[in-house]
């Protein structure tokens, strides 16, 4: 094999499945559409998989659009120099259960149920000079028995005719969520519409999550630097050393103390590998993509976990 970035590609999958994501990320560049315009729904499942615990669905429905520059949230942002900048605004639940929905009890030493509705500003902004993406987004929410955790897996569960969840009795409680996320990309290897390889860095900070990450991603195939509506496919990887300090679906809120039940920060990890791989293909204004996400145990007696995920967008 002479090529060497397609060993490099082949490298990185190998890794990727090396050990066995969480939480739709809209500000990475590889969630792009091809365009500064548009709407797109997803859908993680850890269904795809064949396993039903932990991070085990999300929902996310986004839209982007010029227009929502003048969002009033954007003035938290951080935009970078760049002009080339896309502006989205999204909606997301996420549903967290420990590793047996079949007791009524109490699992110790297992993850909470837990579940939260947050909504999402975001803006990317790309510079062609250099090769970089400064992303950023804020997020409010809240995480509890509000956000309809409990209901939405008994009514999928329902719908499947399989085993009603036990347990959501003992969720972490209602509390308010108010998050902030930065990311920076910088490309390493650039073969312009084949091939990008970069290095990523991300801090997260506030009442859902605080942590930093870093790690490197790659993207080959056939795709457009620019927003474009011609067709694409291309492979997609990303792998990510995360160094954890609070989470509140393990931790519970920073404000409502009266949760039942959840994991002291003497039983959750400091450190978690994350590996993600799929592909996304782009059929005029239609965006298909699919993808599977691993991760590590997140806490001491916990299990390593993976989830699918499709999506499906329209570019306007």
């Amino acid at each position: 094999m002479q090529n060497p970035i397609l060993r490099l590609l082949i490298l990185f999958i190998i890794l990727s499945h090396g050990v066995n994501g969480q939480n739709i990320d809209n500000v990475t560049s590889l969630r792009e559409i091809g365009s500064d315009k548009g709407i797109r729904f997803y859908y993680d499942n850890d269904f795809f998989t064949a396993q039903d615990y932990y991070y085990t669905q999300g929902i996310n429905l986004e839209f982007q659009s010029p227009g929502l520059k003048n969002n009033p949230l954007n003035f938290l942002l951080v935009k970078g120099s760049s002009l080339q900048r896309v502006y989205g605004l999204s909606i997301e639940h996420n549903v967290f259960t420990p590793s047996s929905i079949r007791h009524d009890e109490i699992l110790y030493g297992d993850h909470p149920f837990s579940a939260f509705l947050l909504f999402k500003s975001y803006v990317r902004s790309y510079d062609s000079k250099s090769g970089s993406v400064v992303s950023s987004s804020i997020s409010l929410g809240f995480i509890g028995p509000a956000a309809f955790g409990k209901e939405m897996q008994t009514s999928i569960h329902t719908w499947l005719e399989n085993l009603l969840p036990l347990g959501w009795d003992h969720q972490i409680r209602n509390d308010f969520l108010l998050n902030y996320q930065l990311n920076y990309e910088r490309m390493i290897i650039k073969v312009p519409g084949k091939f990008h390889f970069a290095g990523v860095g991300t801090v997260n900070a506030g009442t859902l999550r605080d942590d930093v990450a870093a790690g490197l991603q790659i993207k080959s195939g056939k795709f457009y630097e620019t927003s474009d509506k011609k067709s694409t496919i291309f492979l997609f990887g990303k792998s990510t050393l995360n160094c954890n300090f609070y989470n509140s679906t393990l931790s519970g809120g920073i404000f409502n103390k009266k949760s039942e039940y959840v994991l002291s920060s003497e039983e959750i990890n400091l450190f978690k590998v994350q590996h993600t791989l799929g592909i996304n293909i782009k059929i005029r204004k239609v965006v298909l993509e699919y993808f599977q996400s691993y991760v590590s145990k997140e806490f001491i007696s916990g299990l390593n976990h993976r989830f699918g995920a499709v999506s499906i967008g329209y570019c306007f």
